[in-house]
């Protein structure tokens, strides 16, 4: 049997809305970008599979000159997290596997770079 994952980061070539069009436009939009994100699965299943409670760090790398608050950003890592549920690499997204969430500041990338995040999983002791 293989021995259990404990860390691990991939990027992730998705970036979702931000949460305030969310909040104007209602679940479509959700439903829309999850499905553009569950394109991006094979990407996160690189991040192995986690059994108990992790912490979760995602860090958006955009190109946009525009400053943007931290808090935009919680739309698209729930995406991430309900795809990482659906690929098998966290059985749940409850508390009792997703202890920790952390949203870091942006990182500004080269204008021509291909805008994401750059998920990072740490299993908890």
């Amino acid at each position: 049997m293989a021995q259990p994952v404990t860390d691990a980061a991939v990027f992730v070539p998705f970036m979702g809305q931000s949460l305030n069009a969310y909040i104007g436009g209602g679940r479509g939009r959700y439903f829309e970008d999850k499905r553009r994100a569950g394109n991006c699965g094979w990407v996160l299943r690189q991040l192995g599979e986690f059994v108990g409670p992790v912490e979760l760090t995602f860090t958006p790398n955009v190109t946009a000159r525009r400053r943007r608050d931290v808090t935009n950003y919680v739309a698209s890592t729930k995406i991430l997290e309900d795809v990482m549920v659906d690929c098998g690499v966290l059985p749940d997204d409850t508390n009792d596997f997703v202890a920790r969430l952390v949203i870091e500041a942006p990182r500004r990338v080269p204008r021509k770079s291909e805008e994401g995040f750059t998920v990072q999983i740490r299993a908890l002791d």
